[in-house]
């Protein structure tokens, strides 16, 4: 009550609100109440809010909006709660370290977020059941939505996602990092979980710096599928547990870490990457601890779906006899598929599986491990290409073999490949080496060379151990997996060939090949074929002697015509006179269009990026790292048609291996190509 006590007073006297701060009437459900920060930082101080009433996931459910025009910004310590959550262009929000901020509808950050180390939002709505409704923004009931600057320094530091039913999702509508841990299904503050809680990222890019964690039962507790990546950047190990299927996934940790596969106790892989998806190492090993589903899973068929792979960063497992990495075969395919794998003992063992000729019957997938296990000396002494192994004193490398299994394990019929080994954890190196292989037998009798001629009859080093022409049939003639492990031998041959390439153009053929090392070599003759059986000189290039680096070769082979097939080889001709042929390989005139190509890829040492340009154009080639840094501009300006090649070498720019991306322009056109460079 308010009464006017004047003497003689007569109408009374007005009350003004003008410059109150604070709301007359009743908050409801879905309420906004507006930051003025005029008192302090303090989010839970109510005179700093201009309802003088903080906002709450509590009934009645209030929205904050934090505009730019405060006095003091926003600072959350402790626990706090809101409905929505807008964070307007200017503003600043800070999470301090101890502060676990629940979000019971949206979450907008148009401004800036400061997510101190510790700090936890969680979306946990709705609370009251006020919340459950549905429009364009929510098509489920229940449903939240992130929004806004959600990566770099506005990213997150932990979150967990624990909603009350499978259908009220969390949707993260951009990009997003979350720097400490991810949770779903589960309450952390309250040590809650349950199987009703789903994340969907699909189509976005998410960063993830902790522990990545997903409780719940169904594969669609956590939707990472399609056009999502899952990239692992923490600076230290990282655990990872979750029965759904993720899309790609990239390994590209700060600092050489682990992620650890954690055990989510149900029938399917440990990690699972979908028929679209892929699997790129740079840096951080992912842990397998075997068992019946502690491997890694990759249903892409295509060869390309799994990139990378060097001594820091590839599949190691735990128990070296389980499988280690599955990967789904493309029935008719031809290419590389690689298995970047290894023990903690040994390190990193990487298979590369080169299909030649189709695989027959096509295989549902292929399983691949490395076991530690030493390989036992064979009974027999083996000749192939003038090269005699294991005679008396001389043993496989010790350091273990690879193994291979199809699904179905029916033997096949057909199929040639090329088998690559590349070896680390020995200790018993000989000068030559070639692939020997045994049906599921590590014994003396049970080990073999392939029966089909050596080809090519060039030296093989420990990184990696070549064979070329292997014969499906014959590796993979019975139900049994496929061993493959290094033969070794006192007389290594002249010339350790790493790759050789007939690239076609619309007008040319580029020939090139690459050499780890050469024993005396005088040089090369480039030999053409129009049937693959009757071979001409075309060329003699020189060779580098005696020499332990790496060594390019490459002649552009421009009379030839359209719609036929040229074959290619090399005869390595030592200074004694001695000669060698390597294998055969085919192109024929590119009538397709643009040329683009980046070979070998992935590689080692270095690639060769070329293209053709069949008019004047203006162009621009570059190389740009997975931040988009420009790591070196090849070529840029306004030039004439013909070929253009370009060696091309991370570190040789001082960047670390890794995967980098091919820019090329010509006259305002786009063409990308993506680059591997293993350590």
């Amino acid at each position: 009550m308010v009464s006017n006590f004047a003497p003689g007073a007569g109408a009374g006297f007005s009350l003004s609100f003008a410059n109150s701060t604070c709301t007359i009437g009743a908050f409801t459900n879905g309420s906004s109440i507006l930051w003025t920060g005029s008192v302090s930082t303090d989010w839970s101080n109510a005179a700093n809010w201009s309802g003088c009433q903080v906002p709450t996931c509590s009934t009645p459910e209030t929205n904050a909006i934090i505009p730019a025009g405060y006095v003091n910004p926003p600072v959350i310590n402790g626990n706090a709660s809101c409905r929505n959550i807008t964070i307007n262009a200017g503003a600043t929000l800070t999470f301090g370290a101890t502060a676990v901020f629940s979000v019971c509808g949206d979450y907008n950050n148009q401004g800036n977020v400061v997510a101190q180390t510790g700090s936890r939002v969680i979306f946990e709505g709705p609370n009251t059941g006020s919340y459950n409704f549905t429009d364009a923004s929510h098509p489920v009931a229940g449903t939240q939505n992130l929004d806004g600057n959600l990566t770099g320094p506005n990213g997150f530091h932990h979150v967990d996602v624990f909603k009350s039913a499978i259908n009220q999702e969390v949707n993260a509508n951009q990009d997003i990092e979350i720097k400490g841990d991810m949770n779903v299904g589960i309450r952390v503050p309250t040590a809650l979980n349950n199987t009703t809680s789903y994340f969907d990222v699909s189509g976005k890019y998410h960063k993830q710096g902790g522990h990545f964690t997903v409780y719940g039962v169904s594969p669609s507790s956590s939707i990472y599928n399609p056009g999502s990546t899952l990239e692992f950047n923490g600076s230290v190990n990282q655990n990872y547990r979750n029965n759904g299927v993720l899309n790609s996934v990239f390994l590209n940790q700060s600092a050489a870490s682990t992620v650890t596969l954690i055990n989510h106790t149900f029938a399917s892989s440990y990690l699972n990457i979908s028929t679209a998806g892929t699997l790129t190492f740079t840096q951080g090993r992912v842990i397998s601890p075997g068992g019946a589903n502690g491997y890694v899973n990759v249903q892409n068929n295509s060869p390309a779906a799994v990139n990378g792979g060097n001594a820091t960063s590839y599949i190691q497992n735990a128990l070296s006899a389980n499988a280690t990495l599955r990967r789904y075969y493309q029935a008719g395919a031809t290419g590389i598929y690689e298995f970047p794998i290894g023990t903690a003992l040994r390190g990193y063992n990487r298979l590369s599986f080169n299909i030649t000729t189709a695989l027959t019957p096509a295989p549902t997938y292929l399983t691949a491990t490395f076991n530690n296990t030493v390989p036992v000396t064979p009974s027999g002494v083996w000749s192939e290409c003038g090269i005699t192994y294991h005679t008396a004193g001389v043993t496989p490398l010790n350091h273990g073999f690879w193994q291979i299994s199809l699904f179905p394990t029916a033997a096949l019929t057909g199929g040639t490949y090329n088998m690559s080994l590349y070896s680390n954890g020995h200790s018993n190196n000989a000068p030559g080496h070639g692939v020997m292989y045994s049906r599921g037998s590590n014994t003396a009798a049970g080990w073999q060379m392939n029966p089909l001629p050596m080809s090519p009859c060039f030296a093989n080093g420990i990184a990696p151990t070549l064979r070329q022409g292997m014969s499906a049939s014959v590796t993979f003639n019975s139900a049994l997996p496929a061993f493959f492990a290094v033969a070794q031998s006192n007389n290594p041959l002249p010339v350790e060939l790493l790759s050789l390439d007939a690239t076609p153009f619309q007008k040319s053929i580029r020939v090139s090949w690459t050499t780890a090392s050469e024993l005396n070599n005088r040089g090369f003759y480039l030999q053409r074929s129009l049937n693959g059986v009757d071979f001409t000189s075309i060329k003699w290039i020189d060779g580098n002697g005696t020499t332990n680096q790496v060594n390019e070769y490459g002649y552009i082979d421009k009379d030839v015509k359209g719609n036929v097939v040229y074959y290619y080889r090399l005869l390595q001709v030592d200074f004694n006179g001695e000669e060698n042929d390597s294998k055969i390989v085919a192109a024929r005139l590119n009538q397709d269009g643009f040329v683009f190509d980046a070979k070998p890829n992935p590689y080692v040492h270095s690639t060769k990026i070329s293209f053709e340009l069949t008019q004047t154009s203006n162009i621009t080639a570059e190389v740009i790292n997975p931040l988009g840094q420009n790591v070196t501009t090849l070529i840029q300006g306004l030039q004439e048609e013909g070929v253009y090649e370009f060696d091309f070498s991370a570190r040789k720019y001082g960047f670390a291996n890794g995967v980098y991306t091919v820019r090329l322009i010509v006259n305002g056109t786009v063409y990308t190509k993506r680059l591997f460079e293993h350590q």
